[in-house]
């Protein structure tokens, strides 16, 4: 019968115990540096810093500083659209006002037509509403003989709606509006991308579309019609001037289709005097 009995393990002698500590101590020089641990918050807790408290008179002046700044971006904003119009209509029209519209002394002598007078004041009536009028896409139509201030007018509304109001005014010469249609044939603009340069703005100026003696050929025709449709089915406004003796001669050189779009609902002013140029 064998005994059960095991051997119990040998401890180890204090050289091996050295030898070994030795050999752990080695393996741990060979090893890595382990890097620094991170530091730890400072355990201070940090107090929020202090709000400071304005005075009523210290709110004020603050408010009043930004009214101030914001009032100058805006005009700064009202500033740049009318420099941008003027640049397109031209320099002579840039001081253009109602106040120097030139009125005959005779316009206010008793019995007088007061052509002038009427013609101002439709002008300045379509200009005091003229956020509503643009708006309800309300034409404006100036007529009348050449040299007559028609576009002085259109151009002393638009200071209006520009410097008072920030809306925006796009002003197009009528006969080079449609020799711009011909120049981009056989390029890569596209008939519907030019007229959108038309039927997209808020307000459209056309300085006189009709040629100075012959009426618009059917190019001319089909193309302001397009324009003006469109304008009109969007509810934009168009301002247009017009050198023409009667509202009989608009219709027929510009067409009843057209005439009758730009007619409907607008501010027309008849400019029937003799000519500032003469």
């Amino acid at each position: 019968m064998q005994s059960t009995n095991q051997a119990a393990p040998r401890a180890a002698s204090s050289a091996e115990v050295v030898a070994l500590q030795e050999s752990i101590e080695e393996r741990r020089k060979s090893l890595p540096p382990r890097p620094d641990p991170k530091p730890v918050g400072d355990a201070t807790p940090k107090l929020p810093k202090p709000v400071k408290v304005l005075t009523p008179q210290q709110i004020a002046a603050r408010d009043q500083q930004h009214a101030k700044a914001r009032e100058e971006e805006r005009k700064a904003k009202r500033e740049a659209l009318w420099n941008t119009l003027v640049g397109q209509r031209g320099e002579r029209y840039e001081k253009c006002t109602f106040g120097n519209f030139v009125v005959m002394q005779s316009d206010w002598s008793l019995g007088s037509r007061n052509d002038r007078k009427v013609a101002i004041g439709l002008a300045k009536e379509y200009a005091r509403d003229i956020e509503a009028n643009v708006h309800t896409g309300k034409n404006l139509i100036l007529f009348g003989p050449s040299g007559t201030g028609k576009d002085h007018l259109l151009m002393a509304v638009a200071r209006v709606a520009t410097l008072d109001h920030g809306i925006r005014v796009t002003w197009h010469n009528g006969m080079e509006l449609f020799a711009d249609m011909r120049d981009t044939f056989g390029g890569r603009t596209t008939e519907k991308d030019f007229i959108s340069k038309f039927t997209g703005p808020s307000v459209l100026a056309i300085s006189d579309p009709l040629p100075p003696e012959d009426k618009l050929t059917p190019f001319q025709v089909s193309l302001l019609f397009r324009i003006i449709d469109r304008r009109y089915s969007e509810m934009k406004p168009t301002w247009l001037t017009l050198n023409v003796k009667t509202k009989a001669e608009a219709a027929k050189r510009l067409t009843p289709q057209i005439h009758d779009r730009l007619r409907h609902g607008a501010c027309a002013v008849e400019c029937d005097w003799e000519s500032y140029r003469d």
